[in-house]
């Protein structure tokens, strides 16, 4: 098996997954089994609630944000909230 953590910043929550997502990747670690890709995952979540103030869980993932922190979506035509978010994917499906 082969879990992965992905670090995605996009104006999407991580686990919505839109076409395209991958293009939104900043990191990405494979890890061989579930407790090395846990610790991986929660330290990279705790680094991550320093930095923001909101966050929001859905099954293994989380989105980091701070209210406010907008960036112009070309595709939409304004601005829109920027999610940072962590991923956790076990041989390329998502973990609940």
């Amino acid at each position: 098996m082969l879990h992965e953590i992905f670090y995605i910043r996009s104006f999407d929550e991580p686990w919505w997954m839109p076409e395209g997502w991958q293009e939104n990747i900043v990191s990405r670690k494979k890890f061989p089994s579930a407790e090395q890709a846990e610790e991986n995952f929660h330290e990279e979540a705790q680094a991550l609630a320093l930095k923001f103030t909101k966050q929001k869980r859905e099954g293994r993932s989380i989105a980091f944000w701070n209210p406010g922190d907008l960036a112009y979506c070309s595709n939409c035509e304004e601005d829109l909230q920027v999610y940072h978010g962590l991923l956790w994917l076990k041989d390329g499906e998502f973990v609940n």
